[in-house]
């Protein structure tokens, strides 16, 4: 794929009907690259995104340190993206990801749950993901191992391994 509208074509009916819902739900929303001074700025509010997210899941392996975005994205500069959803002014989503050399590592996610059936916000990130994957050209997306099933309508397949440490 060359763009997401590549995607698109390759979509089955169903799945890209689905999808330009999805994005038409969200396209009032501003999507953000989010700089050092972004997220100094919104950190309390990506944490409490955050942690809307983590408190669904079953499992926590570890509790992620308030400054991890931050620190993050000191570290690995260019390398780490993080993306900010906004309605107006107000933060109510964001996705972060690490550039690979040839693949994508999906970071973690925050959501203003409040807002993701009416902006399809969720889905949303996971196209925005794809979409900047495919202009930073990677090959794959390792997009994690939760809500699987939403991530199979984007044509997301699982994959087996015991443990990831980068």
């Amino acid at each position: 794929w060359n763009s997401f509208d590549d995607v698109l074509a390759d979509f089955s009916s169903k799945y890209r009907v689905r999808a330009k819902a999805a994005c038409k739900k969200g396209e009032h929303l501003k999507l953000v690259d989010l700089d050092e001074k972004s997220i100094q700025q919104h950190n309390e509010t990506i944490m409490q995104l955050f942690k809307n997210v983590e408190a669904g899941a079953d499992f926590h392996m570890v509790s992620i340190h308030p400054r991890y975005f931050l620190d993050l994205k000191v570290a690995l500069e260019e390398r780490f993206v993080i993306k900010g959803y906004f309605d107006g002014e107000k933060l109510i989503g964001f996705y972060s990801y690490i550039k690979g050399m040839d693949q994508n590592y999906a970071s973690f996610v925050g959501l203003n749950y409040d807002y993701n059936q009416d902006c399809a916000l969720y889905q949303n990130i996971l196209y925005c993901l794809l979409n900047d994957s495919i202009k930073d050209g990677a090959k794959s997306i390792d997009l994690a191992r939760t809500a699987m099933e939403i991530k199979s309508t984007m044509g997301a397949e699982p994959e087996q391994y015991q443990l990831l440490a980068k």
